[in-house]
């Protein structure tokens, strides 16, 4: 086995007993928090977004394991599987409807919309503004291909010391718990 296969193995068992371990710590804790951790997280996200109220939002639909974000004082954008692509479509919350993964999306038809910011979840993340995701590759897909300011979404405990990354795995701009705003880019937004 040459050194670059086995080192792309190495990673991906190491993103997979990461990706495990954080499932199990996530899985711990029960709705109140995730919906007391996301009410933070809006707070912080609406505060870092103040005085850009013409900005288009793409946001998501909490997993039972992921934060809550609340609504938003900008126009929001829902994410759409189509494939092995996600679309980002303009609706309103009360108009998702199951789809993929059995995650509320918007409807076939939905206008396609770029958002100029975009709520990413992820299962950990690191201060570089690296993120462990779910292992689908959606949200990197997505932002190798779209200029967007990316706010990766997390709680505090899953903010680490480091995150296995890979040539596609797309980095964030920010990182927001419920505890503090990483800007690493210094967006100024």
């Amino acid at each position: 086995m040459d050194t670059e296969v086995f080192e792309e193995s190495a990673m991906r068992e190491e993103k997979q007993r990461l990706r495990r371990a954080q499932r199990d710590r996530r899985n711990g804790h029960h709705r109140e928090y995730w919906l007391r951790v996301g009410r933070a997280i809006t707070g912080r996200v609406a505060r870092f977004l103040l005085g850009r109220p013409r900005l288009m939002v793409g946001v998501y639909n909490a997993l039972p394991d992921e934060p809550v974000i609340a609504p938003l004082p900008h126009a929001t954008a829902f994410p759409r599987v189509e494939g092995r692509e996600i679309h980002f479509h303009e609706c309103h919350q009360d108009r998702l409807r199951p789809g993929a993964f059995g995650i509320e999306e918007p409807p076939i038809g939905a206008p396609i919309v770029h958002p100029d910011v975009i709520l990413v979840p992820g299962l950990a993340f690191a201060e570089d503004g690296s993120r462990l995701g779910r292992g689908q590759g959606f949200y990197d897909r997505y932002l190798a291909t779209h200029e967007t300011l990316s706010i990766g979404v997390v709680d505090e405990a899953g903010l680490l010391a480091s995150v296995p990354r890979e040539a596609h795995d797309a980095r964030m701009d920010v990182i927001v718990t419920q505890d503090r705003v990483l800007d690493r880019k210094d967006t100024g937004i």
